[in-house]
């Protein structure tokens, strides 16, 4: 009997054991909610980067989530542990709430690296929230320093050589926060003393170039909370005696990172001659535009482009402007390729949530990012989630591009559910709504296409199926379907 049960008590041991050692263990847990898409794909201006996107829509609310993989185990995981609290916190916060009528819970995050070498990065998020029943988005920065190899995040004791540099930085950020005419109005000596006072915790969130480094101040830590969370930026020259030796190089390499200012623009631009095709009977061919949102994608929009390439077929892309920078050699080719470039504004924010001014800026960081590479400014705007009004249509200079066809394909994310859809509903002059950010959907592209082709169709671009012409202006603002 004794001899049975040893073996039973070892294996029992052995497994309280394990789970002991994985409570001591616990490591963030990658949370996925409902119809989450979780989008990756290789950035051509930063070699070894990949963006990774988080996207949801649905009736209540919705999140578009932008962050950079830098396939280093460590930064990646505290990345996405921080950005899944955040979205969680959300999700969490919406559950509590009812949906407003009209007035969806919506979260996005946006990134941008400040600075790169082969030894670390600085990186600012930028967080925006919008609570249906507050009507008001709040926007907030999360700034986070990493060095490469080891994964650590860098704090200012790596960077500074004593406890010499609080004063320092004390000082400096009083002079300017009180000589911004914006807050100082709002400034009261004893709050702004106290949160500005030569300790750590009133300086650990920063970012930095190799020519300044920017203190971001909480909410509520130096003013009240009508002044936000200012910032205040400081040359490294004005600190340079206080960097410690092996710190102060590193700020010295970036300039191999930087953006050639003499940057090669695309400037010639290849006019595509269409003519008008005649099928066997001598009748105009039908026509449908396909338009892919939220792109470009490293790897699907290549085959897309490649698929339309085999067809003889144009379409036209609604890009986000904080992927362009990112994929330039990507709309260099859509562009010389003849197909159609759209704005479908910087960073996937619903337009009818903005602020006027921020609806301009929406628009015109894409149109200037595009213009930087191609030459061309966009003539279309398709905003996210297709949400427009009244509001939108007297802000915008493009005319609104919607659809008549929507495949869904975020949804489903199922060749043969999109492919049945389109060929069940498609008639001449359609405008098909699909997104390049899939694989499903690229996989129903060369189906389609082949199908489509079969049944007499022909592929143009959204201005070409609206009959869009030096006659034929398009009004600024105006929505158009079909």
């Amino acid at each position: 009997m004794i001899k049975r049960i040893l073996p039973i008590l070892f294996i029992l041991l052995v497994v309280i054991a394990c789970e002991f050692r994985n409570e001591e263990q616990v490591l963030p847990v990658e949370t996925k909610t409902k119809n989450e898409e979780v989008i990756k794909s290789t950035s051509s201006k930063y070699p070894g980067i990949e963006v990774e996107s988080k996207i949801v829509e649905n009736d209540h609310y919705r999140y578009a989530v932008h962050y950079p993989i830098f396939n280093k185990s460590k930064i990646d995981t505290q990345v996405r542990s921080i950005l899944n609290d955040r979205i969680n916190t959300f999700v969490e916060k919406f559950t509590n709430k009812e949906k407003i009528e009209g007035w969806p819970h919506h979260y996005n995050v946006d990134f941008r690296i400040e600075y790169l070498t082969k030894e670390l990065v600085s990186l600012v998020f930028t967080e925006s929230t919008f609570l249906g029943d507050e009507k008001v988005i709040k926007e907030r920065t999360i700034p986070m320093n990493f060095y490469l190899e080891t994964g650590k995040q860098i704090i200012l004791e790596d960077i500074f050589l004593n406890e010499g540099y609080l004063e320092k930085l004390s000082k400096i950020s009083v002079e300017q926060l009180k000589s911004d005419d914006t807050i100082k109005k709002s400034l009261q000596s004893d709050w702004l003393n106290i949160g500005t006072k030569p300790i750590r915790s009133n300086f650990r969130q920063f970012h930095f170039t190799n020519k300044e480094l920017t203190i971001q101040f909480g909410e509520n830590q130096v003013g009240p909370e009508e002044i936000g969370s200012p910032v205040i930026v400081i040359s490294w020259d004005e600190l340079e005696f206080l960097i410690k030796d092996d710190f102060l190089p590193l700020l010295e390499k970036e300039k191999r990172n930087k953006k050639d200012k003499e940057e090669k623009k695309v400037v010639t631009e290849k006019k595509t001659k269409e003519k008008t095709k005649k099928s066997k009977k001598g009748s105009v061919k039908k026509r449908v535009a396909f338009t892919f949102d939220d792109g470009p994608h490293g790897q699907y929009t290549k085959e897309i482009l490649d698929y339309f390439d085999d067809n003889h077929g144009k379409a036209t892309f609604f890009v986000l402007g904080n992927r362009v920078n990112y994929y330039p050699e990507l709309i260099t080719r859509i562009h010389e390729e003849g197909h159609e470039i759209g704005n479908h504004t910087w960073n996937h924010k619903q337009l009818t949530l903005l602020k006027n001014s921020d609806i301009e800026s929406q628009l015109k960081k894409t149109s200037k990012a595009i213009y930087s590479i191609t030459g061309t400014k966009p003539t279309l705007l398709r905003p996210p989630y297709g949400s427009t009004n009244q509001v939108v249509s007297e802000v915008v200079n493009l005319p609104i591009i919607l659809w008549s066809i929507d495949t869904l394909d975020w949804k489903s994310r199922n060749t043969k559910t999109i492919v049945n859809h389109v060929m069940t509903n498609v008639t001449d002059g359609d405008i098909i709504l699909m997104h390049d950010i899939h694989q499903s959907s690229a996989d129903a592209v060369k189906i389609l296409l082949e199908k489509l082709s079969e049944q007499g169709y022909e592929f143009v671009t959204v201005s070409e199926i609206l009959g869009f012409n030096e006659d034929h202006v398009p009004v600024s603002g105006k929505v158009y379907r079909k």
